[in-house]
């Protein structure tokens, strides 16, 4: 015996009901109903951001600081021509330990020995204290 067929029997034939009470929803709206359900809100992010690498900031040898000195002088003494330079710096992570290393190729336009920083014509500013390496055509007298 089909039980199915019997159950419904009296049902099956009749149209839809229409509430006098609520609008009917459309699919989007019936849809939205049976979307996922979030509970910690945020969680994916502190996953993602736990699992997000930064590198540690290198600590240049002796040798390494006196070379960047030099190339700093250099660049002191040819500033004004506004040299093109390619700079390879850190950057800190605001939110966790360590950070990045960037790469920035522009023309040199200050050096400010007060504030430590190199500054470029396109308005950007960097540390000197984060530089690991300067490189450029006015320090061919070291290659």
């Amino acid at each position: 015996m089909h039980i199915t067929g019997k159950r419904y029997e009296q049902i099956i034939g009749l149209s839809h009901h229409v509430s006098e009470k609520h609008d009917h929803m459309s699919m989007r709206e019936r849809a939205a109903q049976f979307s996922p359900f979030a509970a910690l809100t945020g969680y994916d992010d502190c996953i993602s951001e736990a699992g997000r690498r930064t590198d540690s900031k290198e600590i240049p040898d002796d040798d390494r600081k006196a070379e960047l000195d030099r190339r700093i002088a250099v660049l002191s003494e040819n500033i004004y021509s506004a040299p093109e330079i390619t700079v390879r710096y850190f950057i800190r992570d605001e939110l966790k330990d360590g950070g990045r290393y960037e790469v920035k190729t522009g023309e040199a336009r200050r050096l400010d020995p007060l504030n430590r920083t190199i500054s470029f014509t396109d308005g950007s500013v960097i540390s000197l204290s984060d530089i690991s390496g300067i490189d450029g055509e006015i320090f061919k007298i070291f290659d």
